[in-house]
């Protein structure tokens, strides 16, 4: 009788993903169950366990919906600090999300070049370092932020889904920069807007890659004939020292244009909170 009850629920998991993977329920679901818990780990080991600061998720009518949750990650200290050109451990935390997924596809909007978050993320870094990206005045040292999201496209985005983090391409370009704004009603920003010109995640599958595991698979992605193209994002960023937890922090937005930048920007990431 034991034996018959573990076959049962052996052939009712079985049946269950295969009734997940036809619906396309599959791929969401298990982003969801995997990166939930492991998000909230990284959370809890990195700076933003400290920081109190509160990101929504959000969507954009006539435009997509991003994953209903943010997601969490701690860069390698001694890797990230090498990077920088610093002596000693450095460490970047990093809340980010991505264009999520619709309509039973294997694959996320973020894979897919015909969506409105094409390629979108936003979310906050946090590094506890002061004097690499400001001078002894008060100034931005625009260089040594842009290594931030550069670090992040080379080591840690691209290659998770096939580029090889040789082969990756980034660079800020247009750089605006507006000093002492008020967002989040906290005054003393510095108000960042820029193209970055950098590689595009849509590629052709060939093979598993870790990454896929929270983007979704791209076998079905149709009407891609060049692998991680270089093309132009729109990207926004708000950059700020906070003494009372040491750590600089930049709230960031990648979107595929301007308007949709704008959205993202008034929709979601204005909505940020910092405090219990």
């Amino acid at each position: 009788m034991k034996r018959k009850k573990t076959v049962f629920v052996l052939l009712l998991a079985a049946a269950l993903i295969f009734t997940f993977r036809l619906t396309g329920i599959y791929y969401p679901l298990r982003t969801y169950l995997l990166m939930y818990p492991l998000s909230r780990y990284y959370k809890n080991t990195g700076l933003f366990r400290d920081i109190p600061l509160g990101i929504p998720a959000g969507k954009l009518p006539g435009v997509g919906s991003f994953i209903p949750f943010m997601l969490y990650f701690n860069a390698d200290e001694s890797h990230f600090a090498r990077w920088m050109g610093y002596e000693g451990d450095l460490t970047l935390s990093i809340i980010y999300n991505f264009g999520g997924f619709c309509c039973g596809r294997t694959y996320a909007d973020y894979f897919d070049p015909a969506a409105g978050l094409y390629s979108a993320f936003y979310g906050a870094y946090a590094v506890n370092n002061k004097d690499l990206f400001f001078t002894a005045d008060g100034s931005i040292r625009l260089s040594q932020l842009a290594l931030v999201p550069h670090y992040d496209q080379k080591y840690l985005v691209l290659p998770a889904i096939g580029l090889p983090s040789k082969e990756v391409i980034f660079q800020a370009e247009s750089i605006e920069l507006e000093e002492n704004v008020t967002y989040l009603n906290i005054p003393g920003w510095y108000k960042m807007v820029a193209e970055i010109y950098t590689n595009m995640p849509a590629h052709r599958y060939r093979t598993r890659q870790l990454g896929y595991l929270q983007y979704g698979s791209p076998k079905g992605l149709e009407n891609v004939t060049e692998d991680y193209r270089a093309e132009r994002l729109c990207a926004r960023a708000y950059c700020r020292f906070f003494e009372e937890y040491n750590a600089t922090v930049v709230l960031y937005i990648m979107a595929k244009n301007k308007d949709i930048a704008e959205q993202i920007d008034r929709e979601i990431l204005s909505r940020s909170v910092f405090g219990p």
